[in-house]
Order: C-alpha cells, then structure tokens, then sequence
C-alpha cells in the first residue's frame, strides 16, 4: 500500500524557507538475503554472479565495481524462482537456468535478459551450451532438455533414472557428462539420444564435473570427494586428499592443463572455507589460505593472474596475483566494518562501531585514527566528507581526514548520505519511529525531520540525483523520495562548467624506484560513467581503469605503471585518454626505468 509520509511542522536551527518540496513514499515491503553461488567471466570487463535466490549480479570493469541486475527493469516482472547456473556461449550470447522451469537468454551481453519458460514440472540446476544452438539443460528428478536451435525448442530426453542432476558439461555438441546424487555420474556420445552410466566408484553427491578434452576429466562433490579419469569417463579414480572428509567440494576449475582450484567449505553448519589448487595437472593439491570463514561456492578468471571467489553471506575475494594470495574486504581485529568508502584510485576508508581506519594505497596498506569510529562515512570528494556517530552525532572534513570537526551532537543516528559539499541528509530513529533529516549548508544546520510511525528501522538511502532518492530498512522496508532540495544560494556549490583534464603528476614517473603511480586530475561538468584507457606508441591499450559514475566536480586516478596482467610496463611513451559521457580528453605519460 502506497502512503504518503507527513511532513511534520517541525523546522531545525534554518528558517522555513528552505524547505524541501517534496515526500518519502513507502514502495515495496520484502525480506531476502543472500549469498553468491556462481560467478563466470565472458572478458577481461564482463563478470556475472548468482545468488542463491533470483540474484544477478553483474560487472562491466573488471570486477572493481558490481551491480544487482534489475529484473523488472528488463520486463520480467516475476522471476520468483531460484537461479542455479549460467552460462555464455559468446560475450554476447548466454542462458540462465533455475527452479520451477526458469529458463531465459540474452543476447545483448546480459543487458537485457527474455524469459523463455516458467514451467512449475520442471528445477534446472544446470546449463551447457557449446554454441548458440546446441545446449543441455538438467536438473530435479533425471530431467535432461537439450536444444538443437538456440533454445527455440527444448525435448525431454531419457535419463537412465529418476535422480537429482547438480551438472552437466559438455565439451562438444555430441559428447557431455551429468553428475548427480548417490555418485551419479552419465555420459553421452551422441548429443543425448542417449545416456550411459558411468562407475564413479563412490555413493555420495556429486556436485561439479569439468573436463579439459574428451578425455581428461574431474569431479568433485561431498565428503571431500574429488574424482579424476584419463580415459572419458571408462573409469573414475578417487584421488586421497589431504583435508578433512566433511567438505563440500562446489567447483572444480582449470586455468589451463597444469592449474586447477577446488572450491568449498562446511555449508551454513560449519565456519570452514576450503580453497585448494594444483599446478601440475591434478598430481598433487595443496590448500591456499584465504581470508574468510564462509563457505565458498564458485571461481573464475578473467586472465591468469586475475580472478574471483564467490560465497556465501556475499563473500567475494579477489587475486591479483595468480591465487598466491587472495584479500577481501579489510579487516579491523575483531571489529566489525559498517562502511567502506574510497575517494580516488588510491585513496579510501573504512568505519566501524570501534574503528575508522584509512588507506593512501588502494587498500595495501590501512592506518587507524586513534579515538575516532562511527557507523557510516561519506565523502562528496577527496577532500570533504563526514561521518556519523549513533552516540556522538555527525563529523565533517575538509582537509581529506587529517582533521575532523564535530558539527552537531545528535544521538540515534547511523547513515549519512550527501549529494555535494552542501546537500545532504541523516538516517535515524527516536521511541516515535523512523526519522530522516536533512542539511543544505553542508551540515552547519539540519532541518525537516520525517518520521514513519510503524516502528521500522532505516538501514541505508540513496540518491540518483537530488530529486529521485530511496531508504531501505527493517523487514525489507523500502521508501522513495519524489520532489527537489532547495540550496540556500550563499551555500551553493561551485561546480564546474566544463569537462577539463588537468596535466598529470608526476610526469615523468618510475614505479621502479618505489613511486606509486601517476596521477591524473580533472573536473567533470556533469555527472556520467567515466573509463580511462591507456595505450603503447603502437596504439595497443595495455590498460582500462574504470572508475565507474562520478559525480561533477573534480576528480583524481592513479595509474600505477602496470598493463592489464598487472605487470609492470616497459620503460617509454604512453598515450591515455578519459572518456566521461561522450565527452575524451587525453594526454602523454612517460615512464622511466
């Protein structure tokens, strides 16, 4: 039920003048959470998770930066099914499968995905595409569907039995295995007309099968089982492992011939995660620490120094170095984080109930501010930024944090949110209920409290722009702001009036003396998506930094010397342009030995 909140009479510390004109509006009343279950790489910039729900969660830089699909968005007003597996068979082209016969295809690059069928019979755990018309579809009860058209038309085929599949991998458009429960493993030679059962020699579940070529093969699933053959699947040998026997085994991957990972953990029963890998084709598997207790469900690479792990309550980790080491995000003892919030490349911070800590190199490296901590920060630019204490009220910087100022002493209040260096707004709650307040001289004064009185708790808001603006909260509580927030004129920020690319320092620069990078500065008159490439003399981007959407002002990147594989580039001249909306600019970097 839509309802308009009263705009309660009660004006703070500014005259009523500069009230804002406009209502919060109730909008949805739902309740999910979820973990990540499958995540696939098209490119170097396209990556795609799954939840464990209906979640799409997309990148388009690379995996710095990930959005949660819009189904309604893409027409697809119900999909109140449970996704499993995806799969591409070009940058372009791919499917997704899940419960109660959800099945649906892009064709754009997961821009815009069509339901294909809802079928209640039928709960896919599985898709294998090997181009854009043959594809093999399995899943609950020994169901298999194989296309032979791009999914125009689906025929059931026949399963030598009544059985849960959780896989299916075909390697051409003929041949292809499924694995399943009770140590179910099936193969086939001639597209599915027809299945053979192959002796996996154990009776626990199966989970994964990934083979390399028509003979070599693995597969893993629980008990900590993990199975290999070099024949096709004739027979299967179980490999001794090292770890405990009550791992669930969830993927199997190979990079290429000689590396391999193995991904698990205990489920929800049990805080173990299990990352395992091979650099000798699956002779020996040794265990790589990682930085999280959660279960882990899926990995992929982008390239082979690049990848990404996926998990469960949103685990996601990342390598830059091949899996030699894995981060996530920073870690304060045994204070939980409530915020993390970066300024530029290089620049960023993180705030906690018992902590707020800062980062001048992408995140190596983090220092504590000695007394300071709070439950949410935000930052208009490198240089401004407050942040909010439930206890203590709300803190302002304009030094970048070298100083910070308490503004107000409110209490109750835990999320902040501002628009620039003058509009902003606060979450908060009182005995009454909800409130939100709101500043338009960059938190001097705060004014216009809005209150829901059925006792919901606002988690997080925010803004597209100062008019369209949304919290979320308690029981999945979501509320829309509709209207503007006026700007008292002798506060109005100074905003640029066109996009300018300033020169970039240093310039020259050597990352082989310890330097960090160069930087590169300049204002954006509006905002937009903004993309930084760089190329060799040769014309070759060697690199793409994407920021993603900033808003107008100025703005700083850092460029750290390295090519995409994240070494270090060869002494020379390079050439880089900043692309923001459909405006570019660019300029020459030199790089010393």
């Amino acid at each position: 039920m839509i309802k308009i909140f009263i705009l309660l009479l009660m004006v703070f510390f500014i005259p009523t003048s500069l009230l804002s004109q406009g209502n919060w509006l109730p909008v949805r009343r739902a309740d999910f959470e979820f973990g990540l279950a499958k995540i696939i790489f098209t490119d170097e910039e396209n990556g795609y998770m799954l939840g464990n729900h209906d979640e799409l969660v997309i990148t388009r830089d690379g995996g710095e930066t990930w959005k949660k699909y819009d189904w309604i968005a893409s027409g697809i007003e119900y999909l109140n099914s449970y996704i499993r597996d995806i799969c591409f068979t070009s940058q372009d082209t791919g499917w997704i499968v899940g419960d109660e016969g959800a099945l649906l295809r892009t064709t754009d690059g997961g821009r815009h995905w069509t339901l294909f069928q809802q079928d209640v019979e039928y709960h896919f755990n599985s898709c294998s595409f090997t181009d854009n018309n043959n594809g093999t579809i399995a899943g609950f009860a020994g169901i298999i569907l194989r296309t032979f058209d791009g999914g125009k038309t689906w025929n059931r085929q026949n399963a030598p039995a009544n059985i849960l599949l959780y896989s299916v991998c075909f390697i051409d458009s003929s041949t292809g295995w499924c694995v399943g429960q009770q140590g179910t493993i099936w193969a086939t030679s001639d597209a599915g007309l027809t299945w053979k059962t192959q002796n996996s020699t154990v009776n626990n579940s199966i989970t994964c099968i990934f083979f390399l070529n028509h003979l070599n093969g693995w597969a893993v699933g629980s008990s900590s089982t993990v199975l290999h053959t070099t024949d096709g699947g004739e027979s299967w040998e179980k490999i001794k492992m090292s770890t405990a026997h009550d791992f669930i085994l969830d993927q199997i991957y190979f990079i290429d011939d000689s590396t391999g990972w193995i991904v698990g953990g205990r489920g929800y029963s049990g805080e173990s995660a299990i990352l395992l890998q091979t650099t000798n084709g699956g002779l020996n598997w040794h265990s790589i620490k990682v930085p999280t207790l959660n279960h882990l469900s899926a990995i992929a690479f982008k390239n082979q120094q690049q990848g990404f792990i996926a998990g469960l309550f949103g685990t996601l980790l990342k390598t830059e170095n091949g899996g030699k080491s894995w981060t996530s995000a920073v870690s304060a003892g045994n204070n939980n984080i409530n915020k993390i919030f970066f300024t530029s490349i290089d620049s960023g911070w993180a705030i906690g109930k018992a902590t707020l800590i800062y980062t001048c190199d992408g995140g190596t490296t983090w220092s504590r501010i000695d007394s300071l901590s709070g439950n949410d920060i935000f930052f208009t630019d490198r240089n401004n930024g407050w942040f909010v204490h439930a206890g203590k009220g709300i803190f302002h910087t304009q030094d970048a944090g070298k100083t910070w100022r308490q503004q107000i002493f409110i209490t109750h209040y835990y999320k902040i949110f501002f628009h620039d260096s003058t509009r902003g707004w606060a979450l908060g709650t009182d005995p009454d209920g909800a409130n939100i307040l709101r500043t338009t001289d960059g938190g001097k004064t705060w004014d216009d409290r809005y209150s829901q009185d059925y006792g919901y708790w606002w988690a997080d808001i925010f803004f597209t722009d100062v008019n369209h603006g949304w919290v979320a909260g308690l029981y999945g509580a979501i509320d829309r702001w509709e209207g503007t927030v006026d700007v008292d004129p002798r506060h109005a920020p100074q905003q640029p009036q066109m996009f300018t690319l300033y020169p970039a320092y240093p310039n020259p620069f050597s990352i082989y003396t310890g330097q960090p990078g160069t930087t590169m500065e300049y204002d954006l008159n509006a905002t937009g998506m903004v993309k930084i490439e760089i190329y060799n003399i040769r014309g070759q981007r060697i690199r793409r930094i994407s920021p993603g959407r900033q808003h107008s002002g100025r703005h700083t990147v850092v460029w750290d010397g390295r090519n995409t594989a994240g070494m270090p580039v060869a002494a020379g001249v390079y050439i880089y342009r900043i692309y923001a909306g459909d405006q570019m600019a660019g300029g020459k970097l030199c790089v010393l030995r």
